[in-house]
């Protein structure tokens, strides 16, 4: 049976390694034990340190965990365990006031995947939720439709006739409890929405999107 030529080509005198290799060769195995260990924990050592140097070199920074919002969030949201979910974000790509702590009212809305930051929190009560230009008109709970913070109103009054005009267009809503439901109006406009609301003569129709 001929032999097979596999055979043929690992018969003979071993493979001459470049003078470098075997000069590394002899080298490393004429060191003892533990400085051949003590070279492997050097090597990993300087790895891992040069691998985190970079990291930290790249143009965005290291990672750092921030928390965004897991739905699209409104004016007046009361935050929940579930409205948020931690994430690791780039340093550099971390917007000014990020919390950690998913707790409070917002004052502005939240897309969803968007960082919570302190500029979103209501710090001072109705008045941290009002557009720029706008005051706070509170209106009876009992004389309006259900409606839910963020939601955008028109405002509508009666006359002794019973003859209606637009007291307010695109008022936004800010809060409601059992009591109130407190809309952003133009400051011009909020004797009239306040003497409606006081009269009863108001009438709130809810603007589709």
């Amino acid at each position: 049976m001929p032999r097979p030529a596999l055979l043929d080509r690992l018969d003979g005198s071993p493979f001459a390694l470049p003078r470098s290799l075997d000069r590394c060769s002899e080298l490393w195995w004429s060191r003892s034990p533990r400085q051949r260990f003590a070279i492997v924990v050097a090597l990993v050592i300087l790895t891992v340190a040069g691998g985190i140097s970079h990291v930290a070199a790249t143009p965005y920074g290291p990672p750092a965990t921030v928390l965004v919002a897991a739905q699209d969030l409104g004016v007046g949201h009361e935050l929940g365990p579930t409205d948020v979910r931690p994430t690791s974000w780039p340093e550099g790509l971390i917007p000014d006031g990020a919390v950690t702590d998913a707790a409070g009212r917002l004052g502005a809305p939240l897309p969803a995947g968007s960082v919570l930051t302190d500029r979103h929190l209501a710090h001072d009560g109705i008045a941290a939720l009002l557009p720029a230009g706008t005051v706070a008109v509170p209106l009876p709970v009992e004389a309006i439709p259900a409606i839910e913070p963020g939601q955008w109103v028109d405002l509508i009054g009666r006359d002794v006739q019973g003859a209606g005009g637009v007291l307010a267009r695109d008022a936004q809503v800010l809060s409601t409890d059992t009591v109130d439901v407190w809309v952003a109006v133009q400051r011009d406009q909020a004797p009239d929405v306040a003497a409606a609301a006081t009269t009863g003569t108001i009438t709130v129709v809810v603007v589709g999107p």
